[in-house]
């Protein structure tokens, strides 16, 4: 089990982990603030699963569980964004116009 430490250090690392992701805020970092920002965001959530959920105190049967219900939640998230990206090749009203040549006998 955790001790009163280990949680005031979590408290502490979560709020300077929060202060920073207000800094990434401010900062014009173009399309890399989201990424950055996810970043920290995963960072505090591995955090506060590992020592709320005691996976850091398991054994690694149940922390490999947890790893792998996240990837497949990531590419559930992932996947449906790469497909969007391809709509303008599939829906041709939105994507380049394709001019009909001659037709073939």
């Amino acid at each position: 089990m955790p001790s009163l430490a280990t949680y005031f250090k979590l408290y502490a690392t979560l709020c300077v982990l929060t202060c920073l992701t207000v800094a990434v805020y401010y900062m014009d970092l173009g399309r890399t603030s989201l990424i950055v920002a996810l970043a920290i965001a995963i960072v505090k959530a591995s955090l506060v699963a590992a020592v709320f959920m005691h996976l850091w105190y398991e054994r690694r049967f149940y922390v490999l569980m947890v790893a792998i219900s996240l990837i497949v939640l990531i590419f559930f998230f992932v996947f449906p964004f790469i497909d969007m990206g391809s709509r303008a090749d599939v829906n041709p009203s939105t994507g380049p116009r394709i001019e009909a040549g001659p037709a073939s006998k």
